[in-house]
């Protein structure tokens, strides 16, 4: 079978269904995989997260890292590992599509957080690293 799931993530469906019951464990993996790997941000719903701000603010982009029992695990560049409901998450549209491989454009009048490298301001580049 070729469900698309992360080999560990599979693995760890498997071992709570106790029974190796595939389709269970696909299951398990689809609800957490809905937002893992994914780029977020904070919900502009949401005035104060469950588990506080620590560095992230409403302007951060992150990478879910891991979903669990309604629980995330977000990668933001200000702080790792931060804690926080899922549903306090939406996809950033824009960001969530830049994969590596993919030409790129540095949007008109924004600094890049990580200095521009080879680029000149309105040059197009190869994305060679996403983290």
């Amino acid at each position: 079978f070729d469900f698309g799931f992360l080999e560990n993530r599979a693995r760890e469906a498997l071992l709570v269904t106790g029974s190796g019951d595939v389709e269970k464990a696909a299951e398990l993996c689809r609800q957490a995989s809905s937002l893992e790997g994914r780029v977020v941000r904070v919900h502009s719903d949401i005035s104060q997260p469950e588990f506080q701000w620590g560095s992230v603010t409403k302007d951060s982009i992150g990478k879910v890292m891991r979903v669990e029992g309604g629980h995330a695990q977000v990668d933001f560049p200000k702080q790792r590992r931060w804690h926080c409901l899922a549903r306090e998450l939406e996809v950033e549209p824009i960001a969530d599509k830049v994969k590596k491989g993919e030409i790129v454009q540095v949007r008109q009048g924004v600094k890049p957080a990580m200095g521009w490298g080879a680029l000149e301001g309105d040059e197009t580049g190869e994305v060679v690293h996403v983290t």
